[in-house]
C-alpha cells in the first residue's frame, strides 16, 4: 500500500497491532501525519468502528484531523504531539495540580462514553492534558474504573506543587509620611476592586439555558458557550431522532443557572444496523426483513422486468451488508413482471376458419378453443369470437371461435385383412397379412415409409381398396386447443358399419373402419390419434414423430365420434365418422 484513499502517501509503517496499522504519511501539501488503518472484516468490528467515530467526533480532540468511515476506508488523522507523555508526567515525584485537575477531568469524560484512560494516548502540552490517538472500545463503568484506578492512584501520589514568584531583595529604602499616601490609595482602591471581583467569582450572574433540543450537538455546543456556560457530552439512543442530534440537555432548557456552570446534552448515538439482503423477496417480505433489522422501507419504485416475477424485489440500496444507523432508511426497486403489449382481434365473423386462425395468430393471441354450432353457413365458417373485435387485451392472451357445423358423413366400407400379432400402446393392436383372420374391436393397423415406422403388412389386391380423402371444404377446425393443421394430412376414409345398431344413432354401437395420414408438418414430440364418443374420450394410438404416418382403424364406437389429433397438449386436426 503505497497511497491510502487516494490522498495520503504512506512513508512507513509505525506499528501493528492486531487490525490496526500506525503509519506515517504525508499529504499533498507536504505535512505529515500519523494515520491510524484499521481492517475491517465482519459486521461487528464495523459497528465498533462507527461508535469509535461518535467518540472522538464527541470528544473532538484539538490533535484530530479527521476520521473517515465509508466501505474500503476506515482511519483516522492525527497531528504529531507537541509535549510531554502521560506516563513521564506520572512518575515525576513533584506533579503540576493543573494539570492534575484536567487529567482527572478527561478520564471522567472518557468514562462517559464508555472508554478508560488506558485506551488513550496523553501528552501534556503548557500543563494541559491533549488526547492524541485512541483505541475503539466499549467497556461498562466497573471495568472503565479498574482500569482507571492504577493510574489516578498515581496521579494522586506524590507532591503538588506550589507556585512561587521569585526576584531580587528590594534595597530598605527610607520613606516619607507623603511617600505612603499614593500607595495607601492605591491599596483602598484594589481592595474595593477586590471586594467586587470576590462578589462577581462568588456569585456570578443568573443566565436562561437555551433550548438546544434537537439541534446537531457541534451547534448546541456553541450556542451554550455562548451563553456562559461550559458543556458535557454524553450519548443517547433514539429510533425516531437522526444521529447526532441533541435529545436532551440538563438542566433543562429555560433554567437558570450561574454563567460558567456546566451543561450536559445527550446526543443521540444510535447502534449500527446491517441492511439485509432482500432481492428476490416479495415487498412484504422485505418490509418484515427490515422491521427485524429496525430499518424502515423508504421509497419503493416499479419497473418491468422479464427476469424477476411480479410483486418480488429487483434491487435495493443502500446494498446488502452497508451498515446503516437505526433510523436509516432502505430503498426498494419491485418488479412490474414482464412489459405485456396491447392487441385486438379485428372482426373474424363470415371468414373461413384457416383465414380466422391466421388473423388471431397475426394479432399475437392465442386460439385456445374452437367450438361447433349448426348453421346454414358454409362449414368451417366463424359465427363468433372472444375477444370482441377491437377491444384492448394483452399479448398472449387466449381467443376462442365459434364455426359452422358440418353434417355427419359416413364414409365407404372398407374391408381390412389381418390377424392379431399384439397390442399397442394405445389400446389398439398390430395385425400382419392374412385373409381369414376377422379384425377385432380396436385393431388398427400402423404404417410408415420411413426407416423407422413399424411393419405393416398390405391387404391382398382383391380385398384392397385406396383410401378416400375429403376434399378441402370437408375440413374441420379443431374443437379445442390451437390449431395448426398441417397441409399434407389426409382425413379419414373406409367403410363404416354398426355392428349392433345404426350409425345415425346417437346411443347405438357401430363399427368404424378407415384410414388417416398424420399432417406432414407435425412437430417433433409425441402425437395422439384419440376420438370422443356417448361413452367418453378415448385413445386410438399413440406415437412419436408421427408426421406422415399412416394409420388403419377398425374400432367399435357408441353414437357419432369425434377424432383429434393432440401433440404437446394442442390439438391439430380434428374429423367426424
Amino acid at each position: 500500500m503505497t497511497r491510502i484513499d487516494g490522498k495520503y502517501q504512506v512513508l512507513r509503517e509505525l506499528a501493528r497491532q492486531g487490525s490496526q496499522v500506525d503509519f506515517e504519511v504525508q499529504d499533498d501539501r507536504g505535512e505529515h501525519w500519523k494515520l491510524r488503518w484499521f481492517d475491517i472484516a465482519d459486521n461487528q468490528t464495523r459497528a465498533l468502528f462507527h461508535r469509535y467515530r461518535s467518540v472522538l467526533r464527541a470528544l473532538n480532540p484539538p490533535a484530530l484531523l479527521d476520521v473517515m468511515a465509508r466501505p474500503g476506508a476506515y482511519y483516522s488523522i492525527w497531528s504529531w504531539p507537541d509535549g510531554q507523555p502521560l506516563g513521564d508526567y506520572l512518575k515525576q515525584p513533584v506533579k503540576d495540580p493543573e494539570a492534575a485537575e484536567g487529567l482527572e477531568a478527561l478520564a471522567a469524560q472518557l468514562g462517559q462514553l464508555g472508554s478508560s484512560l488506558q485506551d488513550a494516548e496523553i501528552f501534556l502540552q503548557d500543563g494541559r492534558p491533549q488526547l492524541f490517538c485512541l483505541q475503539p472500545a466499549e467497556r461498562s463503568q466497573e471495568e472503565i474504573a479498574e482500569l482507571n484506578a492504577p493510574l489516578l492512584q498515581q496521579l494522586r501520589s506524590g507532591r503538588m506543587r506550589r507556585r512561587r514568584r521569585s526576584g531580587p531583595k528590594a534595597e530598605r529604602l527610607r520613606l516619607s509620611p507623603w511617600a505612603v499616601i499614593p500607595g495607601l490609595v492605591l491599596l483602598l482602591l484594589a481592595a474595593v476592586v477586590g471586594d467586587q471581583a470576590a462578589q462577581i467569582y462568588l456569585n456570578p450572574p443568573v443566565r436562561e439555558v437555551p433550548q438546544v433540543t434537537g439541534e446537531p450537538y457541534q451547534q448546541a455546543s456553541q450556542r451554550l458557550v455562548a451563553a456562559g456556560f461550559s458543556v458535557q457530552v454524553t450519548p443517547g439512543s433514539s429510533s425516531s431522532q437522526k444521529a447526532g442530534v441533541v435529545l436532551s440537555s440538563n438542566p433543562p432548557a429555560q433554567s437558570a443557572l450561574h454563567a460558567g456552570r456546566t451543561v450536559v446534552i445527550t446526543v443521540n448515538a444510535p447502534p449500527s444496523r446491517v441492511v439485509p439482503a432482500l432481492s428476490g423477496l416479495t415487498a412484504s417480505e422485505a418490509q418484515t426483513a427490515l422491521a427485524d433489522q429496525h430499518l424502515p422501507i423508504g421509497q419503493t419504485d416499479h419497473a418491468y422486468s422479464s427476469s424477476v416475477p411480479s410483486g418480488q424485489v429487483i434491487a435495493q440500496y443502500p446494498p446488502t451488508g452497508t451498515v446503516l444507523l437505526q433510523g436509516g432508511r432502505v430503498r426498494l426497486l419491485v418488479s412490474l413482471g414482464p412489459h405485456k403489449v396491447r392487441t385486438y382481434l379485428p372482426d373474424l365473423t363470415g371468414l373461413s376458419f384457416a383465414r380466422a386462425r391466421s388473423a388471431v395468430l397475426a394479432a399475437g393471441l392465442v386460439l385456445s378453443k374452437v367450438s361447433l354450432r349448426s348453421s346454414n353457413r358454409p362449414l368451417g365458417t366463424v359465427l363468433s369470437q372472444s375477444p370482441s373485435p377491437g377491444t384492448s387485451v394483452p399479448s398472449g392472451s387466449a381467443a376462442t371461435l365459434v364455426v359452422a357445423e358440418p353434417p355427419l358423413a359416413s364414409p365407404p366400407s372398407q374391408q381390412l385383412p389381418g390377424q392379431i400379432t399384439g397390442a399397442t400402446a394405445g389400446g389398439g393392436f398390430l395385425l400382419t397379412p392374412s385373409s381369414t383372420a376377422a379384425l377385432p374391436t380396436g385393431g388398427i393397423v400402423v404404417t410408415n415409409s420411413a426407416a423407422n415406422s413399424l411393419p405393416v403388412a398390405t391387404p391382398s389386391a382383391a380385398n384392397s381398396q385406396p383410401a378416400a380423402t375429403p376434399s378441402s371444404a370437408q375440413q374441420l377446425p379443431p374443437t379445442s386447443g390451437s390449431s395448426s393443421a398441417g397441409s399434407g394430412s389426409s382425413r379419414a376414409s373406409s367403410g363404416s358399419a354398426g355392428s349392433s345398431g345404426s350409425a345415425g344413432s346417437s346411443s347405438q354401437t357401430r363399427t368404424v373402419s378407415f384410414a388417416y395420414t398424420f399432417p406432414s408438418d407435425l412437430p417433433s414430440g409425441v402425437a395422439t390419434l384419440e376420438y370422443t364418443d356417448a361413452t367418453g374420450t378415448h385413445v386410438v394410438v399413440s406415437q412419436r414423430d408421427a408426421a406422415g404416418l399412416l394409420v388403419q382403424v377398425k374400432i367399435q364406437v357408441v353414437g357419432p365420434a369425434l377424432f383429434e389429433v393432440v401433440e404437446n397438449g394442442q390439438i391439430y386436426d380434428s374429423f367426424r365418422q
